[in-house]
């Protein structure tokens, strides 16, 4: 009888220390599979934010060479028109010096009463002071004062001289006072050098600035345009992927 009491008494003591080993066990896998479950989570988000900082890093450079890209292709647009707009201004000049090669062609009397009335202009600032004056002029006006000396001693009163330029000009004079020492430049090519203010205002009376600014506008806003679609795609695409992860 005690023996079977005793076997009872181990029989319920197995079944309990099973029942708690079963039960440790399905702690130990829970436990496990959280702990497993938490590895997984922690793995994914470093994955994720490995991959955000990856993607936003290539973000960053890409935009950065997009903006270096454009400001380059900018500046390179704005210096052609700058030197479309320099060129078209030096044609103007040049078509202006033509046109005077022309004129004085055409009308070489008139030429000469606008350059003797010029020399008469310069010699009223001179109060009579014109010793040692010397006149520079190009190879035709040249030789027609030597033939007509006369026409430049009635303007002054103290003997002048008369040379030939040396780089050959379309037409005007230089004056040289003092040995040389002064200089005064009414050439054609020096008055038109010295109104180009003028002569920008001139050419922008057909072309404006305003006509170069709306040019350039234009590239800007297509370029920025491009851009924005560009930035779009990748903002919805950043988003799609986070979405999915």
């Amino acid at each position: 009888m005690e023996i079977e009491n005793f076997k009872e008494k181990i029989g319920k003591l197995g079944v309990h220390l099973i029942n708690k080993g079963k039960k440790k066990i399905r702690n130990i896998n829970k436990k496990y599979l959280l702990e497993e479950a938490e590895i997984n989570k922690r793995f994914e988000e470093e994955i994720y934010d490995e991959s955000t900082r990856i993607r936003r890093k290539f973000i960053e450079k890409f935009n950065k060479i997009l903006n270096d890209y454009q400001f380059q292709l900018l500046s390179k647009v704005r210096n052609e028109l700058l030197g479309l707009k320099n060129d078209l201004i030096k044609n103007l000049k040049s078509e202006l010096i033509g046109l005077i090669k022309q004129k004085i062609e055409d009308d070489y009397t008139t030429y000469i009463e606008f350059i003797l009335n010029r020399i008469k202009n310069f010699s009223r600032n001179l109060n009579g002071k014109s010793e040692n004056l010397i006149i520079k002029l190009n190879n035709r006006d040249y030789e027609y004062f030597n033939r007509n000396f006369n026409l430049l001693d009635d303007i002054f009163g103290d003997p002048i001289d008369i040379k030939r330029i040396q780089d050959q000009i379309i037409g005007g004079f230089e004056i040289f006072l003092n040995q040389e020492k002064i200089t005064f430049d009414f050439t054609f090519i020096n008055l038109i050098e010295n109104n180009s203010i003028l002569i920008e205002k001139e050419f922008s009376r057909f072309v404006s600035d305003e006509n170069f600014k709306s040019i350039e506008h234009e590239f800007e806003k297509y370029i920025q345009n491009k851009s924005f679609e560009i930035k779009t795609y990748e903002i919805i695409n950043h988003l799609k992927n986070k979405n999915e992860a």
